[in-house]
Parts: C-alpha cells; structure tokens; sequence
C-alpha cells in the first residue's frame, strides 16, 4: 500500500520526526538533499534509530564547488544518511569524494521501463533498416539542440536519411525553421515506442546531463545510441562501435562525423548494433533498483 502524505503537513523536524517515529519505517529513501527540515530529520533519525536512511544522487563529480560538499561531509552528509544510492560510476565518485565507504554506496538509481520498450519489434529492420535519425528530449541549448541543427545542415550528402525531433521547449520555433526536420510534439511512452520501432539511430548531443534516462529506453527499443560523453547514462548502455558510438561536448564537427558515420554504416552492421543495444539494456531493470535498495536491511 501507498500512503502519500504532503510535505506542508510538516512544518518542523519535531513533527517530521515524530511521523516517522509512528510509522517505524524499514528503510528511509530520500530524493536529495536540499531540503533542511528533512536532512534534519534524518540526522536525528540516525542517531537515535538502527534504520537505514538511504539519499539518491544523480550528480556527477566535477569538482569546482562540489568541494565544499567534500569538506564538510563528515559534519552533514554522513550526519545525515547511512547510504548513498547512485545512477552510476561517475555518481560513485562524488559519493566517495564525499567520504562514503563502498559497502555505503549501493545501485543503480535509474531505469526505463524495460518491459514496455523492450517490446518494441526489431525484426522488421533485418531487411528493412529504417534511416531516420532521432532525438528525444527538451528543446533547450543543454540537450545540444542548436549543435546538432548545425551539424545537420552542414551535411551535405544526408543520402535517403532524415532527422526526427520529439519534444517541445523555447528552440521550437527554431527546429521548425529547418525544412528537412521533423518536429513531433512529447507523446506517451507507447506512442514513442513506435517512432523508435520506425528509426534507426538514436542521437543525443548534450552538453549537461546528468543521467539521461532516454539513453536507456532507446537502448531497449533496439536503437543504436549516439550520445556526448558527458552523459551519466552512455558509461552503461553504450560501448563503441558495439551498439553506438560517443562523441565530444560542445562540438559541432564530433555530431557531423557521428552522423556522417551512421550514414555510411552498411545497413546489416546497424542491425547488428541494435540486436546489441537491447542486449545491453537489461543491465538495469527495475528489478535490479528494487533490490539494490532492499540491499540495506
């Protein structure tokens, strides 16, 4: 069962505390750490309770202020959780940073629904590849958006592919502006199911992500991923040249040679990547997140 309660229910750690005193809880899960009064809590919790008390993290360590955190984690973070659950390795090294031992810092954090999208039919492709490029996610300068409009553009021999675009943000009005685009709104998973049963390459030119959580639900659809190393999900669900390929931050020429090399792959060797890419996704499952947390009692 699924109690929800409202967080302005709470407006002080006394009352938080006493709630979670009531319900005496197995395990405590807790989505960040910006909240004082829950941090509060859980420090309280922690010294008077043996319940674990367990803090998701998706950022990935890169230093500059996340220093300070370093510095004073032995007064707050480890104050306040017994574990760290991270999305994956890059996650793990701001969790060490911060002082936490290895039997402290559990995954995965993060899963598609792999059922639903591994589902998606492949066998169609075998001798029909489809040569549609496509990207799913906001429409915004941090998914790389411009980067990959630009890289496209100056392709100058696409062949018989295209390029899809699912999602909406500012830069709409921009995707739209490119004739030889095609702009489709956010859908249901199920609908994006069947575009990507329909493409043949997924592409994703971030320049910040944390994670990217699509990463993986194209790797389950069977598509092979293109995906700048800066995103947390390409360490787990992209090997090169097995299932995909990743490229370089903020640059326009590393998107042109990724594409141009999707271009001119032979159509079985795409084929092969996407049989590849399905493989790869049932590294994480729901499944494995359910038990990386019970893995604390």
């Amino acid at each position: 069962n699924v109690i929800y309660r409202n967080r302005s229910e709470f407006r002080t750690v006394k009352e938080l505390y006493q709630f979670v005193v009531s319900i005496n809880p197995t395990v405590i899960y807790v989505a960040g750490w910006m909240d004082k009064t829950y941090y509060l809590t859980t420090k309280k919790v922690k010294k008077n309770l043996k319940t674990p008390i367990i803090a998701a993290v998706d950022t990935q360590w890169r230093g500059d202020k996340q220093w300070f955190n370093v510095i004073l984690s032995k007064f707050r973070h480890r104050k306040w959780y017994t574990h760290i659950l991270v999305a994956g390795m890059r996650q793990f090294e701001y969790a060490k940073k911060l002082g936490f031992k290895n039997d402290q810092i559990i995954s995965p954090l993060y899963t598609a629904n792999v059922d639903l999208f591994y589902q998606t039919p492949l066998n169609h492709k075998k001798t029909d590849y489809p040569h549609k490029l496509l990207f799913i996610g906001r429409l915004s300068e941090e998914k790389g958006l411009l980067l990959l409009l630009e890289a496209w553009k100056n392709i100058k021999n696409k062949k018989d592919w295209s390029l899809t675009i699912i999602g909406n943000g500012k830069l709409a009005n921009q995707v739209e502006l490119c004739k030889d685009v095609t702009l489709i709104n956010f859908m249901k998973q199920e609908d994006i199911c069947v575009e990507m049963s329909q493409s043949g390459f997924f592409i994703l030119p971030s320049t910040f992500e944390p994670w990217a959580l699509v990463i993986h639900e194209a790797a389950a659809a069977g598509l092979p991923v293109a995906a700048t190393t800066c995103c947390g999900a390409a360490t787990q669900f992209i090997i090169n040249n097995y299932n995909g390929y990743t490229f370089e931050t903020k640059s326009v020429k590393s998107i042109e040679q990724v594409i141009e090399n999707i271009i001119n792959a032979p159509d079985d060797d795409l084929y092969r990547m996407s049989l590849n890419s399905k493989e790869l996704s049932t590294r994480i499952t729901p499944k494995h997140v359910a038990a990386a947390i019970l893995s604390v009692l």
